[in-house]
C-alpha cells in the first residue's frame, strides 16, 4: 500500500528547497550562484548512489529527458518539460 502522505512529504521538501534558494538569493544577490555547483555535486553523488540516472546521458536532449521521464514515472507530476531559451539580450 502506497503511503498517502508521500506526495505531501515531497511537496514539503520541494517547497523548503525553493524557499531556501530564494532566501539565499535575496540575501546574497548574484553571489548566491556560488552554491549552485556544490549543490549539483552533492545531488550527483546522491543520484549515483540511488541509481536514478538523472544526469547520465549521451546528449543534451537526453540530459533534459532523464529527469522529465523520472518525474513522470513517479506520478508526482502529469507533465514536465524543459524549454531551451536564448541568452538575455541576444
Amino acid at each position: 500500500m502506497e503511503n498517502p502522505y508521500m506526495l505531501d512529504i515531497a511537496t514539503m521538501f520541494h517547497s523548503l528547497l525553493f524557499a531556501y534558494q530564494k532566501s539565499v538569493k535575496e540575501l546574497l544577490g548574484s553571489g548566491s550562484a556560488i552554491f549552485v555547483h556544490p549543490t549539483i555535486e552533492i545531488l550527483n553523488k546522491i543520484e549515483k548512489k540511488r541509481g536514478l540516472n538523472l544526469f547520465q546521458s549521451k546528449s543534451l536532449d537526453e540530459v533534459y529527458a532523464n529527469p522529465s521521464n523520472f518525474f513522470l514515472k513517479t506520478g508526482v507530476v502529469k507533465e514536465f518539460t524543459f524549454e531551451k531559451v536564448g541568452a538575455k539580450g541576444k
